[in-house]
């Protein structure tokens, strides 16, 4: 695993620390994974993977929910729901370079409010 000191953005605050964060290429996508959305090198935003019950009628859908404090396509990320895990992870393999950041979202939280 690759190593790479991450600096984040939660909720319009700008927080740096200097700690050591695994990371690996998107491969195998999982609910509350959080992610990093990166364009020609540079950190565009941070995400989390939810998995969304919109009832009987459209059933379960996935999103990535911004954790950056703002919208960029108003619904998600992407500016849609998937059916499926696999195809999201399809979308964003098209969308720009993704990192899954090896932390679960609620450390992530933690952390970022600490």
């Amino acid at each position: 695993m690759l190593k790479k000191i991450v600096r984040k953005s939660f909720l319009k605050m700008e927080i740096k620390y200097d700690k050591e964060v695994e990371f690996k290429e998107v491969d195998v996508l999982q609910e509350g994974q959080v992610l990093q959305h990166f364009i020609e090198d540079k950190l565009k935003g941070t995400y989390a993977i939810n998995r969304m019950n919109l009832g009987n009628s459209l059933g379960e859908k996935y999103a990535l929910i911004n954790l950056n404090g703002h919208s960029l396509c108003g619904e998600g990320v992407l500016g849609k729901l998937f059916d499926t895990m696999d195809e999201l992870r399809l979308k964003l393999v098209e969308d720009g370079k993704w990192i899954v950041l090896d932390i679960e979202l609620h450390n992530f939280i933690a952390e970022e409010l600490s």
